[in-house]
């Protein structure tokens, strides 16, 4: 220094760092601004980068509160994707947040998956959203399980509904009867209320259905609109198509979860409408449930409409292809309902043929052929007719899958056995009408009086009668239509039930033929017991009257009264029965024909002493009423005359023999001038 003297460059160095210190002086707020800025800077950036991550939860929420979880399933696939294994500790808040949103998004659609009903589409689009969630179990069975449990809680709340709704019907009923007021009809359908509803011509009309055929339809109602969304989201579920893997003990499980519907929808229909299918004593007996023992009066006549809502949904059941144990149950159900709905109707029918009796109006229609019937044997045809039709259309004809009924031998016997009570119910019927018959008889019957002496035996008790054909008339008329019925109308059916694709009813016909044929001689045995009968008691009286004696020595002039009254009694037979049916004058005649010479037969032997006079008295006697029925004369009935002549003498004389033989040709001359048509009737010409 003391060589150069003092460092120059010392002041200056000095002057510099002042000037730098200056300097940061000066821009230290400046720079301070600058960082502050780039440190917001970059925050913005990241916010900017990271802003879908960010608002996420916000978006989540208001997403979930719309209903638009696809988005939200969208948004969250992405935040996974993208920040799933990230350190920074915001983005871990972050995404801790959209966990705890997500966790209740799958609450929300679990109890989605267990609220029903529900459409198919939805459920599946339910469970897609809880499989791309992630939830936890196995929301695709979860929703086959909920899915079943709905159908069966369903069909027994339907089951209760209808019960309750027949208890307070009958109940109802029995208040207004003993009340004497007419009964207020159900102003209900399946058991709610209806009172809002103007309409009242539905609610009648529900009101004259049975409960358990409005039961009958809403139980096949859902299970055609629910069980197939069942099967379909099985079959989805086992395809795959729902992306969830499947357990191989699932498989089984399915199968008896859809056995168990299809097993309860039968049993419960069983109960409502097929209680004798099912077995008291077991213990699914009671979950199907115990309906009213008197309601199934009216439910008869509603089978084939029952049948058909079966069908309908056993045809729904078809088309999904179920597993044939499946549909066996309902195939059966039907066969059995096919089975009862025959025999219902059959004895329905029978019902009504037994009480066509009531419907008599003895309003005769002569057939030129077949003489004089009623409406009824063409009545009971008509109804014979319209349940063959009927029971063919719905009952025979099996549909697609069914098990035809005339395969099976117990449905042909049971068959044989309601066709064979259906035509003997019509004999029933006549026979009822001929105990009524009877009993008029019985009521207006009188003793017997000769028309030599009293009103004639021949109309007795028709003064009692006010109106209408006389008993005899309507007891011929019966055995004209009984008759008829069986020439005629028997054969006829025996064709329809051919026709109709029935098999041949031999057997019942047979049976028909063989009851209306004892019929047929019982009727006739009591017209005959009540004409035969006084007809021959009054004989013997007349033949007597005035003490008459055949050893007489009055020559004849005539046939005596007597005679005269047995052949106007048989005229007035024959007028009767010809006037109602001409074919059957000689049954009804050839019989009593036997019975009076008989009767002539006895009372001749029965003479002790004949003089000539009196031996060709009774002669002629004899010989003209011979002559009158010689049409209607059996050879029992001859050798009963033969015999009545036999125990007269030989008359003396070939002159007393001519003498005989001209009496008893005038006096027929006689008798055919007032009563030509029923003379000759009686003589054949």
């Amino acid at each position: 220094m003391k060589e150069h003297g003092p460092d120059p460059t010392a002041k200056v160095e000095k002057a510099i760092q002042e000037s730098v210190l200056e300097a940061n002086k000066l821009f230290d707020e400046v720079l301070a601004r600058r960082d502050r800025a780039d440190a917001t800077r970059n925050a913005l950036g990241v916010l900017q980068r990271f802003k879908f991550l960010f608002s996420l939860p916000v978006s989540i929420e208001r997403n979930i509160r719309k209903g638009d979880y696809d988005v939200v399933i969208n948004d969250y696939a992405r935040a996974k994707n993208l920040f799933s294994n990230t350190d920074v500790a915001i983005f871990k808040k972050v995404l801790v947040e959209v966990e705890q949103r997500i966790s209740r998004l799958r609450e929300i659609l679990h109890s989605k998956l267990q609220d029903m009903p529900s459409t198919l589409e939805e459920q599946k689009k339910i469970i897609r959203n809880l499989v791309n969630l992630e939830a936890t179990g196995d929301p695709a069975w979860d929703g086959i399980s909920c899915h079943s449990t709905f159908i069966s809680q369903r069909l027994t709340s339907c089951r209760d509904e209808h019960i309750a709704a027949e208890i307070a019907a009958g109940e109802d009923t029995s208040k207004t009867s003993k009340s004497g007021l007419q009964s207020t009809p159900l102003s209900h359908k399946f058991g709610k209320s209806t009172k809002n509803n103007n309409n009242s011509q539905p609610q009648e009309w529900l009101s004259s259905v049975p409960q358990r055929v409005l039961f009958v339809e809403e139980l096949t109602q859902i299970v055609s609109n629910r069980f197939p969304d069942l099967w379909k989201l099985g079959q989805a579920y086992f395809s795959g198509e729902l992306n969830v893997r499947v357990e191989p003990s699932r498989q089984a499980q399915f199968k008896r979860m859809v056995l168990t519907t299809i097993e309860l929808f039968s049993g419960l229909l069983r109960a409502a409408v097929l209680p004798h299918t099912l077995d008291r004593m077991s213990i699914q007996r009671q979950t199907y449930g115990t309906w009213p023992s008197q309601g199934m009066e009216g439910v008869g006549p509603w089978l084939p409409r029952c049948l058909r809502y079966v069908r309908s949904t056993y045809s729904s059941l078809i088309r999904l292809d179920l597993p044939g144990e499946a549909l066996d149950i309902v195939a059966i159900l039907i066969f059995d309902l096919r089975v009862h709905c025959m025999s219902t109707l059959f004895q329905q029918a029978s019902e009504h043929v037994k009480s066509l009796h009531k419907m008599e109006t003895w309003k005769i229609e002569f057939d030129s052929k077949h003489g004089g019937i009623t409406a009824l044997p063409s009545q009971f045809e008509s109804k014979v007719q319209e349940v063959v039709q009927l029971v063919k259309e719905s009952v025979l004809l099996g549909e697609h899958r069914e098990t035809p009924l005339l395969e099976n031998s117990n449905a042909q016997r049971e068959l044989s056995a309601l066709v064979q009570g259906l035509l003997l119910s019509f004999s029933q019927s006549l026979e009822i009408l001929a105990s009524s018959n009877e009993a008029m008889m019985q009521e207006n019957h009188s003793t017997a009086v000769s028309q030599l002496i009293g009103s004639p035996a021949i109309y007795r008790g028709r003064e009692k009668e006010s109106s209408g054909p006389a008993w005899e008339q309507k007891l011929l008329t019966t055995l004209s239509n009984c008759q008829y019925t069986a020439k005629v109308v028997l054969p006829h059916l025996s064709e329809l039930f051919t026709r109709y694709g029935f098999p041949s009813p031999t057997l019942p016909i047979a049976t028909a033929t063989n009851a209306l044929s004892v019929l047929d001689r019982r009727i006739l045995e009591i017209y005959l017991e009540q004409k035969s009968d006084p007809l021959v008691g009054t004989i013997e009286p007349s033949m007597y009257l005035g003490r008459f004696d055949w050893d007489t020595r009055q020559k004849p002039t005539d046939i005596r009264p007597y005679a005269k009254e047995i052949i106007a009694n048989m005229i007035g037979v024959h007028a009767e029965v010809h006037r109602v049916s001409p074919n059957l004058v000689s049954c009804v005649l050839t019989q009593i024909v036997e019975t009076v010479a008989e009767e002539l037969s006895r009372l001749m032997s029965c003479v002790t002493r004949f003089s000539v006079e009196g031996n060709q008295q009774a002669r002629a006697d004899i010989q003209a009423v011979q002559e009158t029925v010689r049409l209607f004369t059996t050879p029992t009935a001859q050798s009963f005359f033969d015999e009545a002549l036999e125990a007269i003498p030989p008359l003396p004389s070939t002159a007393d023999m001519n003498f005989v033989c001209q009496g008893c040709k005038g006096h027929l001359a006689q008798v055919s001038r007032p009563h030509a048509t029923a003379a000759d009737g009686l003589r054949g010409y």
